[in-house]
């Protein structure tokens, strides 16, 4: 098989019938029904994430490589992946819609290439321990504790040997149980996440960030670096 580059416009096919994946949720009829009205997508901004593009802007220096290769996963409307592009970084984007992808790809014609369409839970292997960093922002927390371990189990497959995870996500103490039975986002906890990506072999590597979001009163935000050993 003919290796692909990570700007290669093939889209791996993904079955509509599996789209919710381990989260239970059907994104692709959320961005479907949206019919290119943004406002109806909760959780898009229309720019990136801004716990993302603080730490790129400080603390991304120090580590990653200029030109390093990034996965965003769960990418969404594209943002973030137009961050890192616009940065100099080699970066894809993943998403389980592909109606997000498309419209992803309308948005940022420049970086067209750069998304594509695929599950966390069953990446395709041409895409295993392939990045210097994969960014993980507010998907984790979109399903709840008992099906988050498939999701752990693909971002951490994305990463190389030495390479980094970035996790944002809302943020809740220990002691503040969600309710499974509600609506997302769920949020977690540092102790919840550092367990999580643990079981993964991943381990922090810097210190956690846990800051009001500057534009949502009242809720928090979990941000933190976590690192694969070299095995």
């Amino acid at each position: 098989m003919a290796q692909t580059t990570l700007n290669d416009s093939t889209v791996t096919p993904v079955d509509s019938r599996t789209l919710s994946g381990a989260s239970g949720l059907d994104f692709d009829a959320l961005y479907r029904d949206a019919s290119g009205d943004a406002s109806r997508v909760p959780w898009a901004e229309l720019r990136p994430n801004p716990f993302v593009e603080e730490w790129l802007n400080r603390d991304a220096c120090c580590a990653l490589r200029p030109g390093a290769r990034v996965a965003v996963v769960g990418c969404g409307l594209g943002d973030d992946v137009a961050l890192f592009a616009d940065r100099g970084y080699d970066v894809l984007g993943l998403d389980l819609s592909p109606t997000a992808i498309e419209w992803a790809r309308h948005r940022f014609p420049d970086h067209a290439g750069r998304f594509e369409a695929a599950d966390l839970v069953a990446l395709p292997s041409r895409l295993s321990r392939r990045f210097d960093l994969v960014v993980e922002a507010f998907t984790i927390q979109s399903v709840p504790f008992a099906r988050r371990l498939p999701l752990a189990g693909g971002i951490a497959s994305l990463c190389r040997p030495h390479g980094a995870v970035l996790v944002v996500s809302h943020a809740r103490d220990d002691e503040t149980i969600p309710d499974p039975a509600g609506p997302p986002p769920y949020p977690l906890s540092e102790h919840e996440l550092v367990d999580l990506m643990g079981t993964q072999g991943l381990s922090p590597a810097c210190e956690t960030l846990i800051a009001p979001d500057p534009e949502r009163t009242g809720e928090m935000r979990l941000r933190m670096l976590f690192r694969r050993s070299g095995a």
